[in-house]
């Protein structure tokens, strides 16, 4: 019951009725991708396609699919709107050179992803292609959307890098004093919160 080794990432729908959990794996059989139902309390569903560790969950901003990414280098998206039977609705094998260290939706049908290969890649999931990448400096381990054509990620070495996709522009927000491994807005509040391997959190004013 629950994963057999420790949790890697877990994911919660727009509406808190549905959690996402997955944990770490070696191997495929232990790489699957649980679905919780919170009111229950009780599992809803598994998704088995991943081949090695899932890093990140997300759901998309209607609640009916969750893109997962992962060591595999798999970008997947699976439609949860019937819990107990999830269905793998895109599959893309290798949509890095190495392994996808996180991804954003960005708007219902764009996605972005990014990777130790440097590149930040933003995929339309109407036509099932990438339609823009950028690449960085150093290795991308997180990244978080800002709007619906702004991108904020982290780098290995500590860079917080502000991307517009549409202008193609670029500015640093700040630095941390190891790699970053997750971002996060304020729904709300223009903040943006910054956990890196130095053990710290970082708030940023967006103002």
């Amino acid at each position: 019951y629950g994963h057999g080794d420790e949790l890697q990432c877990i994911a919660t729908s727009p509406d808190g009725g549905l959690l996402a959990s997955a944990g770490r794996a070696n191997l495929a059989g232990d790489s699957t991708i649980r679905l919780w139902d919170t009111e229950k309390r009780l599992a809803a569903g598994t998704i088995d396609v991943h081949s090695l560790t899932v890093v990140r969950l997300a759901f998309s901003p209607d609640g009916a699919h969750v893109l997962s990414v992962g060591r595999d280098r798999k970008l997947v998206v699976s439609s949860v709107t019937n819990r107990s039977s999830p269905l793998v609705v895109w599959m893309l094998e290798e949509a890095h050179e190495r392994i996808i260290w996180d991804a954003t939706w960005l708007t219902a049908d764009s996605i972005v992803t990014v990777s130790r290969d440097r590149k930040a890649k933003l995929w339309s999931l109407a036509s099932r292609k990438c339609i823009a990448e950028t690449e960085f400096k150093e290795p991308v381990t997180a990244v978080c959307r800002l709007s619906d054509n702004l991108i904020v990620v982290g780098l290995e070495d500590g860079s917080i890098v502000e991307y517009d996709w549409t202008s193609g522009k670029s500015f640093v927000v700040g630095r941390a004093n190891g790699r970053t491994n997750r971002l996060a807005v304020h729904s709300k509040l223009p903040f943006l919160a910054v956990a890196s391997a130095d053990h710290s959190i970082r708030i940023y004013s967006r103002k």
